[in-house]
């Protein structure tokens, strides 16, 4: 297996657990796992992560990212589209120098119930929304489909932020995991996934503590890319 994929217009929450726990992502109704991907003109092996919640806690940058964040308004919420969404998101894909995606809608569905139940953290600064993530929610797991901040915003870690309140909210729900999406074994703008406590990767057989027999190299990519 390197790349296969279908399409679903519904999939239950115990059927989502198990598509996750064997590689499968989602864009909308669009399904998807595969081995290798290009990066930077190589072909890489490509690793799904996820969280093992009962085991989570939070390292002292995370915490200090959390409480910086309090001064805000976030909310955990049923995912609806508007267009304070997709002009954040307009705002935040300039930051991506190639696979540069269009619309919101790239990644999730234009109804809101399928294929899969989908939340959204939501972050405010009073009335001006300043970051976004959307998360799957599964019987047993959680899954990130895709996060967005203003880049006025920068200093504040809004990416780390928002997946710390996903796997705040998560744990609340009584998951037992929460994943991450894809990473590689090098460097790459993906390495912010791999600083988490209680992290899992699958080796395409089996899901195996980080690191193992992984390295955490410094990221040293300066190309962006959506989730």
């Amino acid at each position: 297996m390197s790349r296969e994929y279908f399409i679903a217009a519904y999939v239950p929450d115990n059927t989502l657990d198990l598509l996750l726990a064997d590689g499968w992502r989602h864009f909308g109704t669009y399904f998807f796992r595969h081995t290798t991907e290009l990066h930077c003109g190589v072909e890489v092996d490509v690793m799904p992560l996820r969280i093992r919640l009962c085991d989570f806690s939070m390292k002292k940058r995370q915490q200090k990212i959390w409480r910086r964040n309090q001064r805000f308004l976030t909310l955990i919420r049923p995912f609806r589209f508007g267009m304070q969404k997709q002009l954040l998101f307009e705002k935040h894909k300039q930051r991506f120098k190639e696979h540069v995606p269009s619309h919101l809608f790239d990644f999730l569905p234009e109804h809101p119930e399928r294929p899969t139940r989908i939340h959204e953290v939501c972050v405010y600064d009073e009335e001006r929304l300043i970051a976004a993530s959307f998360i799957d929610i599964g019987q047993m797991a959680t899954s990130a489909i895709y996060a967005m901040f203003d880049p006025d915003y920068a200093s504040f870690s809004l990416g780390i932020y928002t997946l710390l309140v996903e796997i705040d909210y998560a744990r609340q729900q009584g998951k037992q995991y929460h994943y991450l999406g894809y990473a590689y074994p090098v460097p790459s703008h993906y390495d912010y996934k791999k600083q988490f406590n209680a992290l899992e990767y699958y080796d395409w057989k089996k899901w195996n503590c980080f690191p193992d027999s992984v390295p955490i190299p410094r990221s040293s990519s300066n190309n962006k890319k959506a989730q």
